[in-house]
């Protein structure tokens, strides 16, 4: 195709992001674009099956051109597009395509989610919750709105009569997707949004953003119908009258310079604001930090940096700072990386070792220990220098270290944690979390507040809910990781050597960050 009909295809797309595609690439790609917005997000495995099944005659390289040219990066191998860009891309869809097709693509997701929940054992992801659980609403959202916003709102009341919060938040966070759907907006699907945003709010502990947005819907204990399906307006507690003093917001913004002065502080800064944006934390949390800093900075110890100033703060009042973000849904299995010695001293009775130790470990000392396991030696609480555990994902972690030499796991696990306090030669050692543990701990997201201040650089928040740490190599994604609060270490626990690291030949590179 020309440039010149390249060009007059992209001027048919209002998004400037759409309209420089058509014109790079032509309408080939364009129809495999179309078909790939029906989902809520992309894998490349997942956008191959689309162009085999609906598009075929389309160059297997769009796929990578959709992916890097149209996409941004949420997670591993996860891409979505704007939902602006998806919005125009799903509207030319049906023009061009039919109704019809819309009904394929949902049949066809729907067995393509059913198809991976069947294998997730060996999938990194959730189909079902980073794919979107329900694509037959998508096709009657730009089809039949009133009948997708009437489906939405009976889900949600289904969802509302479960005892447990994170059904509610599931299905929030689904509902928020459509947002800028603008068949369904015109059809009257707002009032059920601004609903799903209250009990969002309200699962999340924030109060007075729930209050906020149940008070556009009516009165509390009101009872009201949307979509012909009735919901009670739930009783709140009251919204704060005030901000926080306007002196304290003046203060924190002085330690907030302050701590801006550092590169490292600045990521803190980043970390945090990304909290802040993604209503990571309840807004009454925040409230109370800044109104911590205040008063801890304007008294401050001599020489006491901002970066202590916040710690000390966190680590005297951690029962409220610490894992304090929203709940993981993972019914997997967890890791946690350990330097050996630190394990040895803290969590092992050194009077039932079968080998006497006095200072640093020999390799033989350190053989023996995952020879002999953790049976009739463990003690003490699983957690960290802060009563908060950092755990990783399993089936992760197994596959990065599959078929890497023994002598290099080490280092490539701290690679994909960030782990730069470990700098020299230590032993790392992968403890696994046996299943009776796993069903009774609780994850939460990754917060500024349970990695501040930050040695791992800036961690990002994916859909499912996890953290990634910098790839202190790539200085891409890292491994995926959550926090617990600290439980009993027992003998139920297993122990895997991932070997001894290579030395940090250099500091890491913060300007460069």
């Amino acid at each position: 195709m020309t440039s010149s009909a390249n060009y007059q295809i992209g001027e048919k797309f209002t998004h400037p992001r759409l309209q420089a595609f058509g014109r790079r690439f032509g309408k080939a790609h364009l129809d495999l674009a179309c078909h790939a917005a029906f989902p809520l997000a992309l894998t490349p495995e997942l956008l191959y099956c689309l162009r085999e099944n609906f598009q075929s005659q389309v160059p297997w390289i769009a796929v990578a051109d959709i992916l890097l040219s149209l996409c941004d990066p949420v997670g591993y191998e996860l891409y979505e597009l704007e939902p602006e860009v998806r919005h125009e891309l799903i509207v030319t869809l049906k023009q061009n395509f039919g109704e019809q097709r819309l009904y394929k693509l949902s049949d066809f997701m729907v067995a393509y989610i059913r198809q991976k929940l069947k294998t997730n054992e060996q999938t990194n992801y959730r189909a079902d919750e980073d794919l979107g659980a329900a694509p037959h609403w998508t096709a009657l959202a730009y089809i039949r709105p009133e009948r997708a916003s009437h489906d939405i709102a009976e889900a949600l009341r289904k969802a509302l009569a479960k005892p447990n919060p994170t059904d509610w938040v599931k299905l929030t966070s689904l509902i928020e997707s459509y947002a800028n759907v603008d068949p369904l907006i015109k059809s009257g699907f707002q009032p059920l949004l601004v609903l799903a945003r209250g009990w969002d709010a309200k699962a999340r502990g924030d109060e007075e953003e729930a209050a906020e947005q149940f008070k556009k819907l009516g009165q509390t204990g009101a009872q009201i119908k949307i979509e012909g399906v009735s919901f009670e307006l739930p009783s709140t507690k009251e919204a704060p009258d005030s901000k926080p003093a306007l002196i304290a917001t003046s203060i924190f913004i002085r330690w907030v310079e302050a701590l801006a002065k550092s590169v490292q502080g600045r990521i803190s800064l980043a970390n945090m604001l990304c909290d802040f944006r993604r209503n990571g934390l309840p807004r009454a949390l925040i409230l109370r930090f800044v109104e911590d800093i205040a008063k801890h900075w304007e008294s401050r110890r001599a020489h006491e940096s901002p970066e202590d100033i916040a710690s000390r703060i966190i680590e005297e009042n951690f029962e409220t700072y610490l894992c304090q973000g929203p709940l993981v849904v993972y019914s997997g299995q967890c890791s946690r990386i350990m330097d050996i010695r630190n394990l040895v001293e803290y969590n092992m009775d050194l009077k039932m070792l079968p080998l006497p130790i006095n200072g640093s470990l020999t390799p033989e000392q350190v053989e023996l220990i995952f020879k002999s396991g953790l049976k009739g030696v463990a003690k003490g609480m699983m957690r960290g220098g802060r009563p908060i555990v950092w755990v990783v994902r399993t089936k992760a972690l197994t596959a990065l270290i599959s078929g890497v030499p023994s002598n290099e796991r080490a280092s490539l696990v701290r690679e994909y944690l960030g782990l730069l306090y470990f700098q020299k030669d230590e032993h790392l050692v992968e403890i696994r979390y046996p299943e009776n543990v796993m069903q009774s701990i609780q994850l939460y997201s990754p917060t500024f507040l349970d990695m501040f201040p930050t040695l791992s650089g800036w961690v990002r928040i994916t859909k499912d809910g996890w953290g990634r740490t910098v790839n202190l190599r790539t200085m891409q994604d890292g491994l995926p990781e959550a926090v617990h609060a600290p439980i009993p270490f027992t003998d139920d626990f297993t122990l895997n050597d991932l070997g001894r690291l290579r030395p940090l030949t250099q500091g890491f590179n913060w300007e460069k960050f």
